[in-house]
């Protein structure tokens, strides 16, 4: 974000609590895509990692997620709610975004 400000990058991708914190960033932007809204930080596995350690972590962390103590926690590193991911139901989307359109705006 900072860098498209600075002339350092064309396009930048940032949160809207980014924006939101530090408005007069905001102000020089011009917003050309809004994703909907989706679970925040998918994890994913190397394929060498075993099936049983993938298992394990994304059980771990679903259970952090699920324990109210640790809600101070997980929001602070913006997963506050963890689900187990859904391609369809949040990834298909995205799909349909036209990249060339948007080089071309």
């Amino acid at each position: 974000m900072k860098a498209v400000i600075l002339g350092k990058a064309d396009a930048g991708a940032t949160l809207d609590v980014d924006i939101n914190k530090e408005s007069e960033i905001g102000s020089q932007l011009r917003t050309i895509l809004t994703t909907p809204k989706r679970p925040s930080h998918p994890l994913s596995a190397h394929p060498r990692v075993p099936k049983k350690t993938q298992n394990a972590v994304t059980k771990a962390v679903l259970k952090l997620g699920s324990e109210t103590t640790n809600s101070d926690l997980m929001r602070s590193v913006r997963m506050p709610d963890p689900v187990l991911a859904e391609y369809d139901r949040d990834y298909k989307d995205l799909e349909e975004i036209d990249i060339n359109k948007l080089a071309t705006e």
